[in-house]
């Protein structure tokens, strides 16, 4: 399966810009931090995970870089995943969400 294929193979623009729609989701064993655990101990923990991220997620995870959350947007909105050392990945599509994002992320800079 391709990056940008839903899992029934729909084409990029059917599938939302390249993005599943919400509720296309799949089932990933993902370590959980200590910080986020409610045993306050690292644990395993199967979750819910947006069928087009699936792969990056995985990807991620075996080459040991740990992600605390993700939403690809579903062609509506930037997307993201969250890693474990407070990171971000911003995910944009087109132009006119970089632009966006850029600002955002300027605009944070600014009043840190």
């Amino acid at each position: 399966m391709e990056m940008w294929q839903r899992p029934n193979g729909l084409s990029p623009e059917k599938a939302g810009r390249g993005m599943c729609k919400w509720g296309s989701n799949v089932l990933m064993t993902v370590p959980v931090s200590a910080r986020k655990s409610h045993t306050g101990k690292k644990r395993m923990k199967t979750i819910s995970i947006d069928a087009c991220l699936a792969p990056i997620i995985k990807a991620l995870l075996d080459a040991g870089i740990e992600t605390e959350e993700c939403c690809c947007g579903h062609g509506h909105n930037a997307g993201y995943i969250g890693f474990a050392d407070d990171r971000c990945f911003i995910i944009v599509n087109g132009h006119k969400e970089w632009d966006i994002a850029r600002d955002a992320v300027e605009e944070y800079r600014r009043t840190q």
